[in-house]
This record gives structure tokens, C-alpha cells and sequence, in this order.
């Protein structure tokens, strides 16, 4: 079994190869190379034969000899020959030599000779599309080749003495006839009602005719040699041919036009007279122009406009010289010929424009392809000074700097002895604050001159510097503004302290809330003291109750009615929990006063913790600002340098970032962001790298607010919390009063009833002083759930 595979792997390896070696395969066959050798050294002795048995897509090789036969090649073939001196196909003066009918094939490397003497009769006749036909000598037929097929090359070949045409078309269509050699022939290419055509380097001469064209339309002719052919060199009825980079002479007449013919040479060289043969054909010759504008100094003139016109004023080009200075290829016309007679188009003017320069103009006589070269000369040479200027805000004021540049036609303009620039300075009353100072050198190589002063104004300063060069004075003017130191730092430190005194406020209030606790316990201490000593007097209280005063009597009442109605909005476990407290309290009065100083205890221990939480936050607030402010600095630094590593002129953008820079402490965020929206406008488009920049800040700008923010959110919480103690504390205060209140009463009863009656104590105030309590109970209990729910984030 193993045996048997291995043998079958080998197989299948082989013939695996061998079909690779067969080459690829079409039509569904591997396609074949067959030999032709009349002398029987290979697959066939005869073309036809070879044909007749190959399949389509196979390649045949005719060895040396001359083959006395007529082929048709009927099948997509490669047919190749030996080379025209040594492979020979004679058609025996009878019919086509060889026609090809099938599409696709190509036939080369023969010398095809002597067909019939029948019209149409050819050395090779093409009916199939796309075949090629090159490296071949054909001679002695009747058509040299014969093509009504759509499509193909027939290229590099040597047509010679053929006895009608060298090539022949009849209703054919997109054939390329490049780089062959026509001589001697009738007729060397004649085009019947065949279009689209590329007739390109070819070689026609010593024919009788040498191009023939009859109404064949989108023929394209260039870089044809054409000559001494003796009756026409050229003959066209109908349509519009150009022919370009032609060579048309030696020939008593040049071209030929009948039927409405246009014909256009371009860049055509020509001799013999045209021949019109109707009244409507029309002959044309252009050339090309080509220009190359320099300066007096030899240096290229780009962006040139250039305008060329015809003899008779028509524009007939405009457009712009490249960055060498150079514009070519544009068509003029010398001349139009009808039958009625000639029409000269040429001299054509030319005038180049260009700024700075003086206009140029000349006069070309377009009668062969020419490169004009233009001169530009440039005006008067203009001396320009160009103003910068700078600021730098400080404690004292605003440091202006006024930096000149003077350039002599775009170029720095050396600074030498008579060279002196006086600077003048008017505030927005048009008064003078600098009165003629000099400038001075900063470069004398570059032609920079610096001025620099301190202002304590705001407003706009306008510039005028008048420089004296050589005695003449030219002018340089700008404007620059010192803007008034902008408070918002300050008002954001205003803000800072008003938190600060706020927490102050806070701590001196929590301070006094905690000394009104401490009095507070102290009261409710005493009274429970006295509560007890009460205890002893139940008899005597009894007795003087009666005579309390009315009014305390009836705010007794309406207490008990208040307190009534909240009792009853209170759920079943609340009351619940009251009465076991009461049992508590009215049996035991050390119960009461621990509770009392366990809640106050918690009151204490909640005030000091919101208060440190508050002193944090404000902490983390005032390292936050401190820390955004320095790296927002630092960026805005970043910035400024990269600014200033620019090549382009981007002062009034410096200008507003220092500016920025230096007022940064008291811009509020809105209008630090605006002014960075601006920059950004400004310097997107110059340096995409500083808009990354600026982009990246800006958001760090909004990430501040949003911390900002958040935390201000907190600080508000933690002062709502501290307002809720506080009124918290102030119910205890009022607590604290009633109960000093009753505590008087009470004591002014008991001297008045005495110790008598101390076993009686009466109902009603029992029942008051449970209600202070249950008051003291209903606070904290709310305090606590507001606690609670502030806590779980409820």
C-alpha cells in the first residue's frame, strides 16, 4: 500500500511538471509551439499544413526557406518567420499571400512577395481585429496590405514596390500604422472612409502618392517623415486631419485638400505650394511658441502674465510663466489659405506683465517653431520701510519696542552713514509723546533699526518714521495699543477672601454655637438638679401651681395643642419609641441627663468634623487654582516661544499672548477662553502644531472649570450642612430659654406654696416638661435623618 502511494505521488509530481512545461493552457488545451522546416527537420514542411492542425493560441516557427504557398490564417495563432533575408512566403502571382482572418493573431519575421494582379489582391489581407503585424518585408503585390479589420498594429514593417498601395483601408477602424518604411509604392496609405487612425513615424517617400485620405475622420498624424513622392505629397478629401511634428517635402505640391477639407500643420515643416481644389477646403499652418522671461540679472521671472496676439489684434493666448520663468507650447497661427486666397496671421505681439517690473513687449514673426526670449526690466528700484511692533507689560508700565525694516526691491538695504531713521509718536489726541527720536541699528547687514520706550498711557499709538536715505526720505507708519491691566485676577482673589471670611464667619459662628452648647449643657444640668430638689416638693408645687400667672398658662396650652398636632403626624413606631422614652425620664432622671449629653456630645463631634471637612476642601480649592494658574502660565510661555521661533510675521498674535501671559492672574475663565479662541482663529491656518497647542489648553482650561466647579459644589453642601446646624443649635437655644423660663416659674411657685405641698405635684407640669423633651427629640431625630440621607446620598 505505501508502494502504490509513493507511486502515485511521483506521477502526479510529474505530470504536474510536464504541464507546466506544455505552458498555459487555452480553449481548454495547453498550448503548443509547432516547427515548420521545409527540408523536414521539423513538425511540418508547409505553413498552411502547420496551421491546418494547430489549435487556437498555439505558436508556430517557420524555418529558413522559401515557402511557394498561399496561407490563411484562420485560427488565434502566433505566426514567426526566420527574418525577412531568410524566410520567404512567394504567393506565386496568385490571389492574397496571406490573409488573415481571425482575430488576434500575430505574424512576423517574413518577407511576403508576389500576389495576384485582381484588385485587392495583397501581400497580407487583415479582416480580423486586433492582430499584429510587424517585422516584415512586403513587396511586389498588388496591396502591399489590404485591412478592413477594427483594431491592430501594423508596425515596423518595410512596404516597397507594391504595384496599387503600400497599405490599403477600407472601412477599417483604430488602427496603429507606426515606424514603417513605404517606398516606391502607388499609393503608399491610403485611408477609404477609415477612422480613428494613428499614423505616427512613419517613413514615406518616392511613391506616387504619399498619404491618400478619403473621408476618414479622427486620424491622427506625427512625426512622419513624408517626401519627394511625385505627383501629391499629401492628398485629403474631406474631414479635419492635423498632422504634427511632420516633415512634408520635396514635392512639387505639398497637400492636396478637395470636398471640404480642413487641414491643419502644426509645427510642420513644408515645402511646395498647397492646392486647393474647391472653395470651401481650408489649409492652416501653426507653430509653437515657446517663451523663457528673465530679468536684466539673468534670474527667471515666475508668474509672468503673457499675452500674445495675432497680426489682426485677436488674443489668441493668455496665461503665466512657471517658476523658471519658462512658457511653452502655445499654437499661433502664420497663416490661413483658401481657395479665395491667403490670410496672415502673423507678426504676433507679446507682452509680459508682472509687478514691479515694466511691461515688455515684442513682436515675433511666427513662421517656424521658436523660443522668444524675453528681458524683464525692473522698475525703479523702490525702497520700502516695514514697521513691527512689540509690547511688554510690567509693574511700571508698558514697554513699546518699534522695530524697522528697511528693504530695497524686496531685499535688505545695508545700513551705511548717510542712512538715519527719526521715529515720531502720537497718542490718540494726536499729541506727541516721542518727537523725532533716532532709531537704532540693530543690523546694519539687514537694513533692522530698533526704538524702544516705557508708556504709562492706554489707548492707540500711532508711528511715523521717516527715513533719510541718501537724501530721500520714504515713510513708514503702524499703530500700536497699550490696554489697561484687566482686575479679574483680582476680583477672583476678592472672591478667594470672601470664601475665606465666609469660613471665618463659619468657625467664629461654629465657635459661639459650641460655647451656646456648652451653657446649654450647663443649664440643662441645673434644671435637672432642681428637678430633683423638686422631687422633694411635690406638696407645695401643688399648691402654688394654682397661682401661676394666666399668660403662662395659656402658652402652656397652646405648646401642648402644637406640639398635639405633630404628635399625630408622627408614624406608630416614633410614638412608639417616645412613650418607652417617657417611662424612661419619668423614672429615671440620670437617664434623661446622659441622653441630653450623649446627643449634645454628637452635635459637637458632627460641627468639628464638617468644619475640618469644609477647611479641607477650601485647602484642595486654593492648591487647585494655584496649581492650574502656574501650568497654565507655563503653557502659555510654551506658546509665546514657539511664536517666536516662526519665520512669518506674527506680531499682533505675539503681541495678544504676552499680553495674555501678562495679565493672566486677572482674566476671568470666559475671557481667557475668548482670547485663546481668537489666537486660535488667528494661528490655525500658519502652524497646525501651535493649534494643537492651543487646542490642548483650552481644554485643560474646561477641565479646570469642571474641578472647579465640582468642588464649589461641595464647599456648598458642606455650608448647607453647617446652616443646618446651626439651626439646629438655635432650637436648642430656644430650648435651653424655655427651659430657664419654667425654671423661674417653677421656682417662684415653690417659694410662694412652700414645702407643703411637694407629695401633690401636679400632672400639668409633668406633662410640660415631657413636651420640652419630646421637642429636643423631635430635632435631633430630623437632624439625624437629614444626616443620614446626606450621608447615603439621598
Amino acid at each position: 500500500m505505501y508502494k502504490r502511494t509513493t507511486l502515485f505521488l511521483a506521477l502526479f509530481i510529474v505530470g504536474t511538471a510536464f504541464m507546466g512545461f506544455l505552458g498555459p493552457v487555452k480553449d481548454g488545451k495547453a498550448a503548443r509551439t509547432w516547427i515548420v522546416d521545409q527540408n523536414g527537420n521539423g513538425d511540418f514542411t508547409s505553413i498552411q499544413t502547420a496551421i491546418n492542425f494547430a489549435s487556437s493560441g498555439d505558436t508556430i516557427y517557420v524555418w529558413d526557406g522559401t515557402y511557394n504557398e498561399n496561407i490563411r490564417i484562420n485560427k488565434r495563432l502566433s505566426v514567426i518567420g526566420n527574418g525577412t533575408t531568410r524566410t520567404i512566403i512567394d504567393g506565386g502571382g496568385s490571389g492574397d499571400v496571406v490573409d488573415i482572418t481571425a482575430d488576434g493573431v500575430k505574424f512576423s519575421g517574413f518577407t511576403v512577395r508576389n500576389s495576384g494582379s485582381s484588385w485587392g489582391d495583397a501581400g497580407i489581407e487583415i479582416s480580423g481585429s486586433n492582430c499584429e503585424v510587424y517585422f516584415n518585408n512586403i513587396t511586389g503585390n498588388t496591396f502591399g496590405i489590404h485591412f478592413t479589420g477594427e483594431g491592430g498594429i501594423i508596425a515596423n514593417n518595410i512596404i516597397i514596390n507594391n504595384s496599387r498601395y503600400g497599405l490599403y483601408s477600407s472601412y477599417g477602424s483604430e488602427l496603429y500604422i507606426q515606424y514603417n518604411i513605404f517606398i516606391s509604392d502607388n499609393v503608399s496609405i491610403s485611408l477609404i472612409s477609415s477612422d480613428f487612425f494613428l499614423v505616427m513615424g512613419n517613413i514615406i517617400r518616392n511613391s506616387r502618392i504619399g498619404i491618400h485620405s478619403y473621408y476618414s475622420s479622427g486620424t491622427r498624424y506625427y512625426n512622419d517623415y513624408i517626401s519627394s513622392n511625385s505627383v501629391y505629397n499629401i492628398l485629403i478629401s474631406g474631414y479635419y486631419p492635423t498632422f504634427v511634428n511632420c516633415t512634408v517635402i520635396n514635392s512639387s505640391t505639398a497637400i492636396v485638400l478637395q470636398n471640404n477639407a480642413w487641414v491643419t500643420f502644426l509645427n510642420t515643416t513644408y515645402t511646395g505650394s498647397p492646392l486647393l481644389s474647391d472653395a470651401y477646403s481650408v489649409f492652416t499652418v501653426k507653430w509653437y511658441l515657446h517663451l523663457n522671461v528673465k530679468d536684466t540679472s539673468g534670474l527667471p521671472v515666475s508668474n509672468g502674465v503673457v499675452e500674445v496676439k495675432d497680426s489682426a489684434g485677436t488674443e489668441v493666448y493668455r496665461g503665466s510663466t512657471d517658476i523658471n520663468g519658462r512658457l511653452k507650447w502655445i499654437q499661433v497661427t502664420e497663416f490661413t489659405q483658401k481657395r479665395s486666397g491667403i490670410i496672415r496671421k502673423t507678426p504676433h505681439s507679446i507682452v509680459v506683465y508682472k509687478e514691479g517690473y515694466y511691461n515688455t513687449y515684442t513682436e515675433e514673426k511666427m513662421d517656424t517653431t521658436k523660443e522668444v526670449p524675453i528681458t524683464m526690466e525692473p522698475m525703479k528700484p523702490r525702497i520700502d520701510v516695514d514697521l513691527l511692533t512689540g509690547l511688554q507689560y510690567n509693574s511700571r508700565g508698558a514697554e513699546y519696542s518699534i522695530l524697522a525694516s528697511v528693504t530695497k526691491c524686496g531685499e535688505p538695504l545695508q545700513h551705511t552713514t548717510d542712512t538715519s531713521l527719526l521715529i515720531t509718536i502720537y497718542d490718540e489726541g494726536l499729541n506727541k509723546v516721542v518727537d523725532k527720536a533716532l532709531m537704532d541699528v540693530l543690523d546694519s547687514s539687514a537694513g533692522l533699526y530698533k526704538y524702544t520706550n516705557t508708556t504709562t498711557k492706554t489707548g492707540v499709538f500711532y508711528v511715523i518714521v521717516n527715513a533719510n536715505i541718501s537724501g530721500r526720505v520714504i515713510v513708514g507708519t503702524t499703530t500700536f495699543e497699550v490696554v489697561e491691566w484687566i482686575d479679574v485676577i483680582t476680583n477672583i482673589n476678592r472672591t478667594v477672601s470672601s470664601i475665606n471670611d465666609t469660613v471665618n464667619d463659619i468657625q467664629e459662628r461654629a465657635v459661639d454655637i459650641q460655647s451656646t452648647l456648652d451653657a446649654l449643657q450647663d443649664n440643662m444640668l441645673e434644671a435637672l438638679s432642681d428637678l430633683e430638689n423638686i422631687s422633694d416638693k411635690e406638696d407645695s408645687v401643688l399648691e402654688k401651681l394654682a397661682e401661676v400667672n394666666a399668660s403662662l398658662y395659656s402658652e402652656i396650652q397652646n405648646l401642648l395643642a402644637t406640639v398635639t398636632v405633630q404628635m399625630n403626624s408622627l408614624n406608630s413606631s416614633l410614638s412608639s419609641q417616645l412613650l418607652d422614652l417617657l417611662n424612661n425620664i419619668t423614672s429615671d432622671h440620670n437617664a434623661l441627663r446622659d441622653w441630653l449629653m450623649l446627643v449634645l456630645t454628637e452635635l459637637s463631634k458632627e460641627l468639628n468634623t464638617t468644619n475640618q471637612t469644609l477647611h479641607a476642601e477650601l485647602d484642595s480649592m486654593s492648591e487647585m487654582m494655584s496649581n492650574f494658574y502656574e501650568e497654565l502660565r507655563l503653557d502659555l510661555l510654551t506658546l509665546m516661544n514657539m511664536l517666536r521661533e516662526s519665520e512669518d510675521n506674527l506680531t499682533k498674535e505675539i503681541n495678544e499672548l504676552n499680553d495674555t501671559i501678562n495679565h493672566l492672574n486677572e482674566l476671568t475663565l470666559s475671557e481667557l477662553r475668548e482670547r485663546l479662541d481668537d489666537l486660535s482663529e488667528s494661528l490655525s491656518s500658519h502652524n497646525t502644531e501651535i493649534g494643537q497647542k492651543l487646542y490642548e489648553t483650552k481644554m485643560y482650561i474646561a477641565s479646570f472649570e469642571n474641578r472647579s466647579s465640582s468642588k464649589l459644589d461641595e464647599i456648598n453642601t458642606t455650608l448647607l450642612k453647617l446652616s443646618e446646624l446651626n439651626t439646629i443649635l438655635a432650637n436648642l437655644e430656644d430650648l435651653n430659654n424655655s427651659l430657664n423660663k419654667s425654671k423661674r416659674e417653677l421656682s417662684s411657685s415653690i417659694d410662694t406654696a412652700g414645702r407643703e405641698t411637694k407629695s401633690k405635684l401636679n400632672m400639668q407640669m409633668v406633662v410640660l416638661i415631657v413636651i420640652l423633651i419630646l421637642l429636643v427629640v423631635l430635632v435631633v431625630q430630623s437632624f439625624m435623618g437629614r444626616s443620614s440621607r446626606n450621608q447615603y446620598g439621598e
